[in-house]
């Protein structure tokens, strides 16, 4: 955790007063989202007015992490898409976000695998974050699952429920109180002892796919919360074999978009050769 401390030299605004010091604009709105500023010795959570002779005070986390090019998917001045792999938190105290001073858009599970979109300003940050509820951006997934199966690329419908205090989901095929409906497209795409299913995403709830895939009989391998810790540990699974592997991206109107606007972004996942028997 570094501190730097500053005497306003004339009547200003915090964040252009920071920017003015040598602070980035990111650095400072991750900072003030943590109230991790202080204007003589008060916490503020906003861009306020500040006084000559004030005293600011900033405490943050230097970027600890220098991404190699084949984690790095993308990069412009307004988004940073990466290819995010097991035990990395995308989000939170010890999150990419945090790490790489980046606003978070969505979240992957910290041992899922595969692409995350991060914003790198604010304006960004609303444009995807819209997108993401509107359902405009479309993410396809990859998992092994137990068992052979037969899924034929239609919508899949059940319904969900997230027991919060367990940090747990359940899913029912029919309605219940307080239980959400929820779609995914499951395509069977190689047939074996295990499968290999492809996944896309219609709504996007807690453990959605996990979570469905065992309520449907076919777990994914490595998945523990959901599956068979025995079967996990006979195919040598550490994590849950589950892989985001494409995103695709709506058209967007606004300027600060156009790098990403109507592409599509793809990783092979490494090693899903070798996932299914």
């Amino acid at each position: 955790m570094e501190k730097k401390e500053y005497i306003v030299n004339k009547d200003t605004m915090l964040i252009g007063f920071l920017q003015s010091c040598g602070l980035d604009y990111n650095t400072i709105m991750m900072c003030l989202r943590r109230k991790d500023i202080k204007v003589n010795s008060r916490r503020v959570r906003k861009n306020v007015s500040l006084c000559k002779a004030d005293k600011v005070e900033i405490f943050y986390r230097e970027k600890n992490i220098d991404l190699p090019d084949d984690i790095k998917v993308y990069e412009d001045d307004y988004v940073l898409i990466v290819n995010k792999m097991a035990k990395m938190e995308s989000s939170g105290e010890d999150g990419l976000d945090v790490k790489l001073g980046v606003l978070s858009v969505h979240r992957l599970d910290r041992n899922t695998q595969g692409l995350i979109i991060y914003a790198k300003s604010e304006e960004s940050r609303a444009i995807l974050s819209r997108a993401i509820v509107d359902r405009s951006i479309i993410k396809r997934y990859v998992c092994e699952v137990y068992g052979d199966t037969d899924y034929d690329g239609r919508v899949y419908l059940a319904y969900h429920f997230k027991d919060a205090k367990k940090s747990l989901v359940y899913i029912s095929d029919t309605q219940k109180s307080k239980y959400k409906p929820i779609k995914t497209v499951f395509t069977t795409v190689k047939h074996g002892k295990t499968s290999l299913v492809d996944c896309q995403l219609i709504t996007g709830r807690t453990h959605q796919i996990r979570a469905q895939l065992a309520h449907m009989g076919h777990f994914i391998i490595g998945d523990n919360k959901y599956g068979n810790k025995n079967i996990n540990d006979a195919h040598h699974a550490k994590f849950q074999r589950l892989y985001c592997y494409s995103i695709s991206m709506p058209q967007f109107a606004e300027e600060c978009m156009q790098g990403v606007s109507g592409k599509t972004f793809t990783v092979c996942p490494k090693g899903v050769e070798k996932w299914i028997n």
